[in-house]
């Protein structure tokens, strides 16, 4: 049955930033098929009608950076450096995967609260403690599925030994915290690439569309080099993002300097990962040599500034970013760092905190929604609005696009 509602303010967000005082949205399997006045006059045949006169109608919101699997730990966890928050995060000393029971129930969990204040989509880079197993994958994407959110996600794992990712960690480190370290187990890169291939073949696409894939090597260092290419090769073949956090603290600074001789983002260029479907997050401490390369190869950057602030990571150069014409969104990144899931929280503490960057008010005050007003994000993502959602009302869509 159609599914009419009438009366509504909207807010288009085109490109001309069409508003309609009052309007009716016609939604017809799952897809808006019409909007303007009039519309349920128009139509003809059944329909459930909802009046939404007094609310709003706009496209509904993007969680473009997301950790899934922290979802039960709002307010568990202090605040702490990246470094050592990630000790308790993604213990490296694990040993029990989840079983697809909970993963399914987490991921509902935090899609369920999402939906209810607006957000229709999700960029969710998914982590798996201490390796990814079948089950767990299947409990998490069927947790998307059945919630009726539209949902992209990644399998973030890791590929060295824990000291690797850190400078001077292997020498700091007393001989039997090593060996253990050296013990824990890692899936190889084959493995993880045949992984890949199964999980694309599986979710990519279905459910109507709603539901996507995408590759993560978690972060540069943390992975060999040949998986690092890897990754970016699939992630060329299939059409997919490609999720890679880099420069979210000083110490990955200092780590890209001693290990690779340059800044973690010319890494990636130079390895051939740094293109239009890279997904960098965070992109904390950059220069203007990363910003130019960032720009230079039309990738999108996930800001996510209640978890910059939270851990003490630090604050992007949104305006630099911006004004370099590098494409942006926003992100909660997970429930620990965020002390819930609220997206509209990010959008202010964005909108706030970058007010301070610049001595020069006409930057600011001149062209605020340029703050915050987000563009399209790379593949199959856009960074602040996809989807139409009435307040009061949870189902919608972009004219074309699926619900």
């Amino acid at each position: 049955m159609d599914i009419i509602i009438e009366n509504a303010r909207v807010l288009t967000l085109d490109d001309d930033d069409t508003e309609y005082p009052e309007a009716d949205i016609l939604i017809r399997d799952g897809r808006i098929q019409a909007l303007g006045h009039g519309v349920a006059r128009g139509h003809g045949g059944a329909a459930r009608v909802i009046d939404r006169r007094g609310k709003l109608a706009m496209p509904g919101l993007i969680n473009g950076h997301f950790h899934s699997p922290m979802n039960l730990f709002k307010g568990a966890l202090v605040d702490m450096p990246l470094e050592l928050y990630m000790l308790f995060e993604v213990p490296p000393l694990a040993e029990t995967a989840a079983s697809r029971e909970l993963a399914h129930t987490r991921t509902q969990l935090a899609a369920v609260d999402l939906l209810r204040q607006g957000v229709t989509a999700i960029h969710d880079d998914v982590f798996y403690v201490p390796v990814p197993t079948d089950e767990e994958i299947d409990g998490v994407m069927s947790g998307y599925a059945d919630s009726g959110i539209r949902a992209t996600a990644t399998i973030n794992q890791s590929n060295v030994v824990e000291y690797a990712k850190y400078p001077y960690l292997a020498e700091l480190l007393p001989p039997e915290l090593r060996q253990r370290m050296d013990a824990a187990p890692r899936v190889e890169a084959d493995a993880m690439l045949a992984l890949y291939e199964r999980y694309i073949g599986q979710w990519e696409g279905s459910h109507g569309g709603r539901i996507r894939t995408a590759v993560s090597c978690s972060a540069p260092q943390r992975v060999t080099p040949e998986y690092f290419r890897a990754l970016g090769e699939l992630s060329r073949r299939h059409g997919i993002p490609y999720q890679m956090h880099i420069l979210e603290t000083k110490l990955q600074r200092v780590l890209g300097r001693d290990k690779y001789g340059h800044s973690l983002i010319r890494y990636a260029h130079e390895q051939g990962v740094l293109d239009e479907r890279a997904v960098v997050i965070h992109a904390i401490w950059i220069d203007d040599a990363d910003i130019e390369l960032l720009a230079r190869s039309g990738c999108s950057v996930a800001h996510n500034p209640i978890s910059n602030l939270k851990i003490g990571s630090g604050v992007m150069p949104f305006r630099r970013l911006r004004e370099a014409g590098v494409n942006l969104c926003l992100g909660i990144d997970e429930v620990p760092v965020d002390d819930g899931m609220n997206l509209w929280t990010v959008g202010k503490v964005a909108g706030l905190i970058h007010k301070i960057s610049d001595p020069e008010y006409r930057m600011v005050y001149g062209s605020w929604w340029g703050v915050v007003g987000l563009v399209p994000l790379g593949t199959g993502l856009v960074g602040w609005c996809p989807a139409y959602l009435p307040f009061g009302f949870s189902t919608c869509a972009v004219k074309n696009r699926a619900v």
